[in-house]
C-alpha cells in the first residue's frame, strides 16, 4: 500500500470510529520526522474522544499526545542515545510494560521509531508480543525499509509505504495555499480568483491534488493550536496564519466538505460547476463560523 499521509489518516479515522483498529502497523519511508509525526497523529486518532473527524486536536488526550505527555503513548528508544541498535533488553522491558493496563485511555500505544535497528533477538522478543497482544495494546513500527525486519514481524503488521514528502507539485501547493489564505478574506471574489487556475485547466487530477493539500493544511490547523511544530502539509506559514482566523469547528466542517467534494469529483461531475460549488460552500462555512 502506498497512501499519502491524509489518505492514511482518513482511513485510520474511519477504523477508529468503527472500533476496528489494527493492533500493529508498520510505517516505512525515508523521512524519519514524517514517520514519527504521522505515528503520533495516528496515536491521537486512536485515543481521541471526539465523535467524528478524529483526531480533533483539542480534547485532552489529543493535547497530551501532541505535548508528548500522554502516559499511554510510549516512544520506545534506548536510554543511551549513542547506542545504534535497539536491544533485546529494551524490547523485553516494553513487553513487560505492555501487560499493564492503560493509565487513562482505552488503548496503550507503543511507537518504535527505528524498528529496523532492533537486534534479531529483539525482533524475536517482539514477535511473541505481536502474536498474542493484549486487547488494548497497539504498536507502530517505523523504519526506512521493512525488508530489514524479519518476515515473521512483517506478516503480523499492516504495512504502509509512505509517499515522499512534497510529492505534490509547486503549482498544486500554490493553488491550495492561495485558496486557504483566501478563506478568511472579506472579499467574496478572492476565493474564486484563487481557484481560477483549476477552472481554466479543467484537470480533474489537479483538482484532486489541490483538495489533498487543502485537507492537510486544515488538519494541521486543527492541531497547531496545541503548540505542535510537526506539520504534515509542509506549509507552516499558511497553517499558522489560517489557524488564528478560523475555528476548529470550521476546520472540521471544511474537512467534511473536502471529503464530499472528492467523492463528487470521482463521479465525473461537471468540473467547472463542481469547483464553483466547492468554493461557494467553503465560503458559506467560513462566514458562518
Amino acid at each position: 500500500m502506498e497512501p499519502n499521509a491524509q489518505e492514511l489518516l482518513r482511513r485510520f479515522s474511519h477504523l477508529a470510529a468503527e472500533n476496528r483498529l489494527p493492533h500493529a502497523i508498520l510505517l516505512e519511508g525515508s523521512n524519519d520526522a514524517v514517520r514519527l509525526s504521522l505515528a503520533k497523529r495516528l496515536a491521537m486518532t486512536a485515543l481521541c474522544e471526539a465523535a467524528e473527524n478524529r483526531p480533533c486536536g483539542s480534547c485532552l488526550p489529543c493535547k497530551k499526545v501532541l505535548s508528548d505527555n500522554h502516559p499511554d503513548v510510549i516512544v520506545v528508544t534506548e536510554s543511551d542515545p549513542k547506542r545504534k541498535t535497539l536491544s533485546v533488553d529494551r524490547i523485553r522491558r516494553m513487553r513487560d510494560d505492555a501487560i499493564v493496563k492503560p493509565n487513562e485511555g482505552k488503548r496503550k500505544i507503543y511507537i518504535i521509531p527505528n524498528s529496523d535497528t532492533m537486534t534479531r533477538e529483539g525482533q524475536n522478543a517482539l514477535l511473541k508480543l505481536l502474536e498474542e497482544p493484549p486487547s488494548y495494546a497497539m504498536f507502530f513500527l517505523l523504519c526506512e525499509n521493512s525488508a530489514d525486519l524479519l518476515p515473521t514481524i512483517r506478516s503480523r503488521t499492516q504495512i504502509y509505504t509512505l509517499e515522499q514528502q512534497n510529492t505534490f507539485s509547486d503549482s498544486v501547493c500554490e493553488i491550495a495555499v492561495a485558496m486557504a489564505s483566501a478563506l478568511p478574506s472579506p472579499a467574496e471574489a478572492e476565493l474564486l480568483l484563487a481557484a481560477a487556475p483549476l477552472v481554466k485547466k479543467k484537470d480533474r487530477e489537479l483538482f484532486h491534488d489541490v483538495l489533498c493539500v487543502l485537507e492537510l493544511i486544515l488538519r494541521d490547523c486543527c492541531v497547531v493550536r496545541c503548540g505542535t511544530t510537526q506539520l504534515l502539509s509542509n506549509q507552516p506559514r499558511c497553517v499558522q496564519s489560517l489557524s488564528k482566523k478560523i475555528s476548529r469547528r470550521c476546520c472540521i466542517q471544511l474537512l467534511d466538505l473536502i471529503r464530499q467534494t472528492q467523492e463528487r469529483n470521482e463521479r465525473n461531475l461537471n468540473l467547472a460547476l463542481l469547483i464553483t460549488w466547492f468554493c461557494g460552500e467553503m465560503r458559506r462555512l467560513t462566514i458562518r463560523s
